[in-house]
């Protein structure tokens, strides 16, 4: 399923690369199945969505699909938590990017 290791993953949630490189998949568990729901996030929405203030994140979350905050609430996760997930991805991604920088110019 996935080429990579996700960017982040807990109990609940996991964020990884799409086939596309260039977006992202965002992932919320149900308890009955590993992984029911996928979310696309496209080009900079990871970004986007870290550098958001968390007081406005459920607004941003909402005006790109409704059904991912939908989808986190129905599964009883906090916008605190998906910041969370959506922050250490990010910085994740930045890391790996940084290192292949460095790889491909030594």
């Amino acid at each position: 399923m996935l080429s990579e290791a996700p960017l982040y993953e807990d109990e609940q949630l996991m964020i990884t690369i799409n086939e596309n490189p260039e977006e992202h998949l965002f992932w919320i568990k149900k308890p009955e199945e590993k992984y029911k729901c996928a979310y696309v996030l496209q080009r900079g929405c990871l970004k986007d969505f870290a550098l958001t203030e968390r007081g406005k994140l459920e607004s941003r979350l909402n005006n790109y699909n409704s059904e991912i905050w939908a989808n986190l609430t129905l599964n009883n996760l906090t916008i605190n938590e998906a910041h969370i997930a959506i922050l250490q991805a990010y910085t994740e991604d930045r890391k790996r990017i940084f290192l292949g920088y460095l790889n491909d110019n030594q």
